[in-house]
């Protein structure tokens, strides 16, 4: 690989890193939603160990992304600058409140437990936010986008999971209105993002986007709206449910990945002034000549 004025794609972070923004962002998605369950008196134990063990799962591929796994400890030193540092301290807290709230069954440590989560997830956005030389990932829009698709993998994970539970008994409408109404808006976010991204892009991260496009229109957002609409008839619902569940999760986490893995091309040098060989250069503002 040459360095220069060019961009290229950044050697830092690789599917490693992409996992525990993929895994990270979809069980702190369903730790979230089952404290918003919780809030009304339903919370699940299923669903909260299936939150942490995903959270816990990205956590550990991007342990060993590290060239030197024994000192991970370090990322504990540097609460006042870093993000990666306070997701870190936030993870921690989520499944201490976790474990809590599993051997208690009390629903206010299930929703202390969603309230570090969503911090967690924040926490992974805003280190995305500080890759600064990368157009892709600095801007402010990827922040809206990232946490709006782990509301939306979250209600897809948590509506797969009590369909699973309860044999595919019938569930509220509200269900699927809610997914519904979160894939449109994580949409939204997308395309927010895609406008206001699109003209610090390099071709490559360009067309990476452009790629993306029919899975977070048709396959991410249109077919699962469509299909969450069977939850008005709770006798024909539950195949349209899980797959709309399925697809919303599959494209959320998709695009994540595209973005992480296909559109990291930094801005390259900022070089004003390129050397030439053979030519001699004057310094300008005076001097003593010599």
């Amino acid at each position: 690989m040459s360095f220069g004025p060019k961009p290229w794609k950044q050697q830092h972070w690789d599917e490693r890193a992409a996992t525990n923004f993929t895994a990270g962002g979809i069980g702190g998605g369903l730790v979230v939603v089952n404290a918003l369950f919780a809030l009304g008196g339903d919370p699940s134990a299923a669903a909260l160990i299936v939150g942490l063990v995903v959270m816990a799962i990205g956590l550990t591929t991007v342990w060993f992304e590290i060239g030197r796994p024994l000192r991970a400890m370090n990322v504990y030193i540097n609460l006042r600058q870093s993000w990666m540092t306070r997701e870190a301290y936030v993870a921690g807290a989520t499944f201490a409140f976790g474990a809590l709230a599993w051997w208690t069954g009390t629903a206010a440590l299930y929703v202390a437990a969603g309230v570090t989560a969503a911090v967690f997830v924040y926490c992974q956005a805003r280190m995305l936010r500080r890759s600064v030389g990368i157009p892709a990932w600095r801007e402010p829009a990827l922040l809206r986008f990232i946490l709006a698709t782990s509301l939306v993998e979250g209600l897809a994970l948590g509506l797969i999971l009590r369909l699973v539970l309860t044999g595919g008994a019938p569930v509220a409408p509200s269900w699927g209105l809610a997914l519904a109404l979160a894939t449109a808006a994580r949409h939204l976010a997308w395309r927010r993002y895609r406008v206001r991204v699109d003209a610090a892009l390099v071709p490559a991260a360009r067309r990476a986007l452009a790629a993306a496009h029919p899975l977070a229109w048709i396959y991410g957002t249109v077919v699962p709206i469509v299909l969450a609409g069977s939850a008005a008839w709770p006798a024909y619902q539950t195949i349209p449910l899980t797959m709309a569940a399925l697809l919303a999760l599959y494209a959320g986490a998709r695009l994540k990945w595209v973005v992480l893995t296909r559109a990291d091309y930094n801005q390259g040098f900022g070089l004003p002034h390129l050397p030439v060989r053979g030519v001699r250069t004057t310094v300008q503002g005076g001097g003593n000549g010599k």
